[in-house]
């Protein structure tokens, strides 16, 4: 089956067409009632953090949980696997049901957080930098300087006398979109006389505020990497690395292409086959994760790379810095103040790796990256009856011409995407299923319900 880019065209045209001016504005506010929280198997939002939506997605970040004041504020923890606050913890449709409403939705992402050198921030502050009250985005940023969370990770730090850094993530939610834009600003900080590092006396992204053109940092974004990310080379280097702990969580199942969902079987095979996911990481376009009526896919436009990958615990890097080098083949240490900014997406979808992946690509095509994009649509049918099969899984398979197995099955390394029939809100059971793919050659295979 080929896909072909001008389908894809076409639809964006007619979609074009038909679009109204009318689209509900994206706000950030702090939750000030139980009511006011998105709700669902993994949600760990609570009064006093900070709820983002817009008229397509809810979102939680994890608000200002810290003791003291100003410089000495601690202790800002999380409730999930992360160690302080503002992170995002929720992440869900809005549904625009009286069903889901009251803290009644059906989230189920446990925790996302930024990682600069497999260090995460130690936040200190958590603010609405833009509430979307002006028809813009809504955008809220946690910052703090570098605090470790892999004992190990701070040893090599202080062996290899890493730079550290201030630490600044933007969460930014637009009107329309059923994305997350994540940025993260990275600043190699001074330190004081008792060795913490001091907070920047200026805004890195040049005072930006509500109102103004753009985003903050637009003009400091990195290029991600194309392909696989040398994160201990880059750090050993005395460089910078930048990227996200993503915890799924034990509501959905992860995904990734070339590997599918059967991520422990893969990866317990790299290691006992002698493989180091640290030095050679695991390398995929994206990562996603399916649960019960609600789905995320997370990419930045280019490859993500992940030093750790296990369904508990998954860390994806996608773009950093090397220092050049003296004439001794030295790394030049980053200056203090040197800083740069990281982009990527989480996309919800309504169950389904594919529909997520829509929402994702729209990320892509809004922002820029070059992707040439076909849509695909089926149904799946019971072979001798001809009755439609809802629920049912479809495998998404690049077809390289790769052998195949005794059931006929291309191999593992050709997977790149899933699809369920009748997903969501498509509330005719007619087998039916569909959604965007790259343009290509693709093999499908539907499995048959247990």
């Amino acid at each position: 089956m080929k896909l072909s880019a001008a389908l894809f065209l076409v639809l964006t045209l007619a979609l074009s067409a038909c679009s109204s001016d009318d689209v509900a504005p994206a706000t950030a506010f702090v939750i000030t009632s139980l009511d006011q929280r998105i709700g669902g198997p993994a949600s760990d939002t609570d009064v006093g953090d900070i709820a983002m939506e817009n008229s397509e997605v809810r979102i939680g970040i994890l608000g200002d949980r810290c003791e003291g004041e100003g410089e000495w504020k601690r202790n800002c923890s999380s409730p999930g696997p992360g160690m302080f606050s503002g992170s995002m913890v929720d992440l869900d449709l809005n549904r625009r049901d009286g069903r889901y409403d009251k803290g009644q939705g059906v989230e189920a992402f446990a925790e996302l957080f930024a990682s600069v050198n497999l260090d995460i921030t130690e936040t200190r502050t958590v603010d609405i930098l833009a509430d979307g009250a002006d028809g813009g985005p809504a955008i809220v940023r946690s910052q703090g300087p570098a605090g470790n969370y892999i004992s190990y990770i701070e040893l090599l730090s202080s062996f290899l006398d890493l730079p550290r850094s201030w630490q600044i993530t933007d969460y930014i939610l637009e009107p329309g979109d059923r994305f997350l834009t994540l940025r993260t600003h990275a600043i190699v900080a001074a330190e004081d006389v008792n060795g913490a590092l001091i907070q920047p006396d200026r805004d890195p992204c040049g005072g930006w505020t509500q109102g103004d053109d753009g985003l903050p940092c637009d003009g400091q974004l990195l290029v991600p990497s194309p392909g696989t990310l040398q994160l201990v080379d880059g750090i050993n280097s005395q460089g910078i690395q930048l990227g996200d702990f993503f915890f799924a969580g034990g509501d959905v199942d992860i995904f990734v292409p070339t590997i599918g969902f059967d991520e422990g079987l893969h990866v317990n095979q790299f290691f006992l086959d002698g493989n180091n996911s640290i030095s050679d990481p695991f390398t995929f376009p994206f990562v996603a994760a399916t649960g019960n009526g609600v789905s995320y896919a997370m990419g930045n436009g280019a490859m993500l790379s992940a030093p750790l990958f296990t369904s508990s615990l998954t860390a994806v890097f996608g773009g950093g810095v090397t220092p050049e080098v003296d004439a001794n083949g030295d790394p030049i240490p980053l200056p203090v103040d040197f800083q740069l900014s990281y982009e990527r997406y989480i996309a919800v979808g309504q169950g389904d790796v594919g529909s997520a992946l829509d929402a994702l690509f729209d990320a892509y095509v809004k922002n820029g990256v070059a992707v040439d994009l076909g849509t695909l649509t089926g149904r799946v049918l019971e072979e001798t009856t001809m009755d439609p099969l809802s629920g049912v899984d479809v495998i998404v398979y690049r077809n390289t011409g790769a052998a195949r197995d005794e059931h006929g099955l291309p191999p593992d390394e050709d997977i790149y995407s899933q699809f369920r029939t009748d997903i969501g809100q498509d509330s005719v059971a007619d087998g039916s299923f569909g959604g965007r793919l790259p343009a290509g050659d693709y093999l499908l295979v539907a499995k048959t319900p247990e």
